[in-house]
C-alpha cells in the first residue's frame, strides 16, 4: 500500500523537476500547512534554491518570513555552487596540465554536461576517478589546485 506524500514533501520533490510548471508548485504550496517542515526538507535535500525559484516564478502565496529565508538560502546556494563549479574547472585544468587522465562521477559529471554552474543540481563535493597508478600525482595536483588534504575517519 502506497502512502501519499505530504504537501510539504511533494512541494520540495516537485521543485527538483525542471519540467514542473511554476503554477503546479503554487498549487501544492497552497496545500502546505507546516512551512517549517517544508523548509527543513528543502534544506536537507539541498533544494532551497530550486524551491525558491519555482515558488517565485509561480507567484505562490507563502509566509513572508519563509519567502525571505528561501530567497537568502537560494542566494547562498547559488554562490556555493558557482564557487564549486570554479573549483572543479581549476582542478580539471591542473589535472590536464599534468597529463593525468580523470573521469568526473555522479553529480559533477551530470552537472558538467547539463548545467556547468551547478545551480540546478546542488552538491557538496566533487567525485573524480583517476587510474590507480596516478593516485599520488592526482592527490598532489588536487592539493595544488587549492583543495585541502583530509583523511577519512
Amino acid at each position: 500500500m502506497l502512502i501519499p506524500l505530504s504537501p510539504e514533501c511533494r512541494l520540495v520533490f516537485r521543485s527538483a523537476d525542471t519540467a514542473c510548471a511554476p503554477t503546479e508548485l503554487a498549487a501544492i504550496a497552497g496545500q502546505v500547512r507546516d512551512w517549517e517542515r517544508a523548509v527543513f526538507i528543502a534544506e536537507r535535500e539541498m533544494a532551497t534554491a530550486n524551491l525558491w525559484r519555482g515558488l517565485r516564478d509561480g507567484a505562490a502565496v507563502l509566509p513572508a518570513a519563509v519567502a525571505e529565508h528561501l530567497k537568502k538560502s537560494a542566494m547562498v546556494s547559488d554562490f556555493r555552487m558557482q564557487h564549486l563549479s570554479q573549483r572543479l574547472q581549476g582542478t580539471a585544468r591542473v589535472l590536464e596540465e599534468r597529463g593525468i587522465p580523470f573521469l568526473l562521477l555522479k553529480g559533477a559529471a551530470v552537472g558538467a554536461l547539463t548545467d556547468p554552474t551547478f545551480r540546478h543540481r546542488p552538491m557538496s563535493d566533487i567525485d573524480v576517478l583517476v587510474q590507480r597508478e596516478d593516485t599520488a600525482r592526482a592527490r598532489d595536483a588536487v592539493i595544488a589546485s587549492g583543495w585541502p588534504l583530509t583523511t577519512d575517519p
